[in-house]
């Protein structure tokens, strides 16, 4: 805490997060005690749950909630969904409390962003936190608004979790208010969530401020993910989806990014409905890939030339 309390022109709406907790921004009422809600999954589904559950309580995200206080708060059911990989991913669905938090405006990093900030001979590092939103502390008046009950148990979210509208917000204010005095000076980081790039011109540079960022994180409590970053200068890298390459100063899109775009497209079909998320989803990734694809918008709107409607190869961001 002291070591936040010395970085530079801190919001004090940041610092009041850190010291006691994030209070859930409400823009009407909080929802109403709805009763105990239960998560009811198959028996194949039921270990995945209890092994999420498991993980929550042994990383200090959830806690049980007190049976005296179990009539009260809000619950929010889980649901399973498939993953990638073929397993299964427990996803707590909080679009119900999601309608009584405020909409407030925020843009995220995005790849348009990105492509001035490059340039050429650069050398990258990048950085993965580990557990990110888990971080940030939830007030602890309003951890009775992240409540779910399985197995007969009641828990709460003790930090800041995924689905709520407002995490991506609130976390990035307070990575912003950290990295600022490392800006101040002259290190060039870049930060999505948990997902950083330090870009420096010479190797050495670069090594030396993958040191000052990873020393200043340590000061500050946040936790690297060492098996998701790559410490080790090099003039490639890959990031929020896109191959990056300084030394032809050309990107593209990386082989994870290609997958994913040509899975959703494959749902799509004539005379077959979508989901609102399924075609937000849709858009959403080609609407990204389009910023290094040539003439991407226009592929969109035209059908394109290659799978999914995007021709293969790469544009050059000099």
């Amino acid at each position: 805490m002291a070591e936040w309390k010395l970085l530079p022109n801190i919001l004090k709406w940041v610092l009041l997060i850190i010291e006691k907790g994030y209070r859930i921004q409400f823009g009407s009422r909080p929802p109403r005690f709805n009763g105990v809600l239960p998560t009811v999954v198959t028996p194949e589904q039921s270990l995945v749950m209890e092994q999420e559950v498991m993980t929550l309580l042994r990383k200090g995200a959830i806690e049980r909630v007190p049976p005296p206080s179990k009539l009260s708060g809000f619950y929010s059911r889980y649901f399973i969904v498939p993953k990638k990989d073929g397993g299964l991913r427990p996803i707590i669905d909080l679009c119900v409390l999601n309608r009584s938090i405020q909409k407030l405006k925020f843009k995220m990093l995005t790849l348009r962003q990105i492509i001035p900030q490059i340039r050429s001979e650069d050398w990258f590092v990048a950085i993965d936190l580990k557990d990110a939103y888990f971080h940030v502390s939830i007030h602890p008046s309003h951890r009775k608004f992240l409540r779910f009950a399985f197995g007969g148990e009641a828990y709460q979210y003790r930090v800041l979790l995924f689905g709520l509208s407002l995490s991506p917000r609130t976390f990035t204010k307070c990575v912003d208010a950290a990295l600022a005095p490392l800006r101040l000076q002259g290190i060039r980081v870049l930060n999505y969530i948990d997902d950083w790039l330090i870009l420096a011109q010479s190797e050495q540079l670069a090594a030396q401020h993958r040191d000052a960022v990873l020393c200043h994180m340590k000061r500050l409590g946040l936790r690297l993910n060492a098996k998701k970053s790559v410490l080790v200068p090099a003039q490639t890298t890959t990031y929020l989806g896109v191959v990056w390459d300084s030394t032809t100063m050309r990107a593209h899109l990386s082989p994870a990014r290609v997958s994913s775009i040509l899975a959703a497209v494959k749902g799509v079909k004539l005379g077959q409905s979508l989901t609102v998320k399924q075609f937000q989803k849709l858009l959403g990734l080609m609407a990204a890939a389009s910023n290094v694809i040539p003439f991407g918008l226009l592929h969109i709107y035209s059908g394109g030339s290659g799978p999914g409607g995007f021709p293969r190869g790469e544009i050059p961001f000099a």
